[in-house]
């Protein structure tokens, strides 16, 4: 006898629903599809064909535990009320998952598929059209998918709100472990189970080409004769993987640029009042909805407050600008929130430091002997904390920040006195730090002036703020050029040299005692274009330190070529360290 259906993930569409039902499926107590959609309830052939075929192409050529629960996706069945009953008829008892977004961002994103599918040919811009003449696919697609309280009133119909798990886009982006954790809990399966969350599936991107999309989209469309043909030989899941693969080769590894300002908020003003009806049922704060918080941009250089700054051409895509004072270049648009909580959460976690990585801690430690009066030590964005484990372990009084909570949790484990989020002087004894340690964080910061005050205010006179930050005049950045992978928002916001760096800590009282600039990274280049979140000290540059390590005259020559960098300020890395 075939099993029904236990969890349907019914929408919405462009909201995060693959990632959930990939998630789903890794757990050991599920059993899901491969193929992207289960449409046996939305699909008039399938229906009418009967569930045990349905279920014969979606689950069974895979290994069914009696005990797994059956789990299925179908993006926009919360929208179509005779699939809801469908669904209700065939098992009541199922749980069902929404996941809701923005219907701005939704509304953007599913046209931009569209785009990539060929089946739009107009730009963005006429969606006011399509919103003032409410029929049609498009307005189907765009406008009233987005409308999720009259389709949730429509759920609660058929099912009861104990069965319906509600959770945000925003929240799957921001804290994706919590939230698998909390669904866990919902379907009453082990929620100590971690799926790899660090893959976003089905995300949109820019296509190669919106002909080649078409032309994919006509193949590989449930009605054409091409597809009929390799449903006879090829079973249907297999066939989904290799429709996927030749979709993905018409995507290119880059985003799409924000929406125009004054069109994102025309979007949120209509959508405001169906989103205020909707956190009445949900009981859910939806004021970032209404906000239209993507718009911001900023009008001064974030580090020396100059109104004079040049676009960088080259960098045009990346909103990159720079200072014709300062000399900082950075991006000029303000993340919200959301999207800087669901940067930091895709961080790996976990990883050992290498022991050329505790060899070099070590030495750094070693360094900090002299300023030693107070005993104390700050990393800020400490990461997994390694530098405050091995500083622990020499005796030193630790503290630590991290923006992500898991990372929290792991290095209060260890030990280190931890406080989640940005650095904030209200936790601290003013004047009270040795030292603090500012690793590959000050390009994640839009507002550099007001964190040097902080370390101005923690720090005790003569006590040093040890940095590294990436070399926007280094040789690596000059061969690649925009596809110089350092650059990604939100993760990345500013772009130091030498000169701008300098700037930025003389002109808030204090004094440089060393700067250098060292290093070339073989894994940057091989991957360049690929994200900033690209993990470049993980294979060919950890192999060749560890061979350099293992050989004096390497070490000598090393050593040289760093030199030469430093004077020519083109390493990939500027180390400094000020004092108060």
């Amino acid at each position: 006898m075939d099993r029904k259906i236990d969890v349907m993930i019914v929408g919405a569409q462009k909201a995060g629903t693959t990632s959930v039902l990939r998630y789903l499926g890794e757990h050991p107590q599920c059993i899901s599809h491969a193929q992207k959609e289960f449409a046996f309830f939305l699909d008039e052939n399938e229906y009418n064909a009967g569930y045990s075929k349905a279920f014969n192409k979606y689950f069974a050529f895979q290994p069914l535990s009696a005990q797994a629960l059956i789990v299925a996706k179908s993006a926009t069945l919360y929208t179509n009320e005779d699939a809801i009953k469908r669904l209700h008829e065939h098992n009541p008892n199922c749980k069902l998952i929404l996941i809701l977004r923005n219907p701005v961002d939704r509304t953007y994103s599913s046209f931009l598929m569209e785009k990539n599918s060929g089946s739009v040919k107009h730009e963005f811009d006429e969606i006011e059209r399509i919103i003032n003449h409410p029929s049609g696919w498009e307005y189907q697609v765009f406008i009233d998918y987005s409308f999720y309280e009259q389709h949730l009133q429509t759920i609660y119909k058929y099912f009861p709100e104990n069965q319906v798990n509600i959770f945000l886009f925003e929240e799957l982006q921001a804290e994706g472990r919590i939230v698998c954790r909390k669904i866990f809990n919902f379907l009453q399966i082990d929620p100590t189970f971690t799926p790899n969350i660090q893959i976003k599936h089905n995300v949109t991107l820019k296509a190669r080409s919106h002909n080649y999309g078409a032309t994919i989209r006509m193949m590989l469309d449930k009605n054409s004769t091409f597809r009929k043909l390799v449903s006879i030989f090829i079973p249907s899941h297999n066939a989904y993987k290799y429709g996927n693969a030749i979709r993905n080769l018409n995507k290119t590894k880059n985003t799409y640029l924000p929406m125009d300002v004054g069109l994102r908020q025309s979007l949120t003003d209509f959508f405001r009042p169906f989103n205020d009806k909707l956190a009445k049922l949900i009981k859910k704060d939806l004021t970032s909805w209404n906000n239209n918080s993507n718009s911001a941009f900023l009008s001064r250089c974030p580090s020396c407050h100059s109104d004079q700054f040049n676009a960088l051409r080259k960098f045009s895509r990346h909103s990159l600008y720079r200072c014709q004072q300062c000399d900082l270049v950075f991006c000029n648009r303000i993340p919200t929130r959301t999207e800087l909580v669901a940067n930091y959460s895709q961080y790996e976690r976990g990883k050992p430091g290498s022991e050329v990585t505790r060899i070099r801690v070590d030495q750094l430690l070693d360094s900090f002997s002299a300023f030693r009066k107070t005993n104390k030590i700050l990393d800020v964005g400490c990461g997994d904390g390694l530098f405050l484990e091995l500083a622990l372990a020499k005796g030193w009084d630790v503290y630590g920040t991290e923006f992500d909570q898991l990372a929290v949790e792991t290095c209060e484990k260890k030990g280190i006195k931890m406080f989640h989020g940005i650095l904030n002087t209200a936790n601290y004894n003013a004047e009270s730090f040795d030292i603090i340690v500012y690793t590959e964080v000050l390009e994640h910061i839009q507002n550099q002036h007001e964190e040097i005050g902080k370390f101005h205010v923690l720090l005790r006179p003569g006590g040093g703020i040890y940095l590294t930050t990436p070399n926007f005049d280094s040789l690596s950045r000059y061969l690649l050029g925009s596809s110089w992978n350092v650059i990604g928002y939100p993760e990345h916001l500013a772009y130091f040299n030498k000169h701008s760096l300098i700037s930025l800590f003389t002109s808030s009282g204090f004094k440089t005692s060393s700067i250098q600039s060292t290093g070339f990274s073989l894994d940057r280049c091989r991957q360049s274009g690929s994200s900033a979140h690209s993990d470049s000290s993980s294979h060919l540059d950890e192999k060749l330190r560890i061979k350099i390590e293992k050989t004096g005259f390497l070490i000598f020559l090393k050593r040289m070529v760093n030199i030469v960098f430093t004077l020519t300020n083109k390493g990939d890395s500027l180390k400094a360290l000020f004092i108060k």
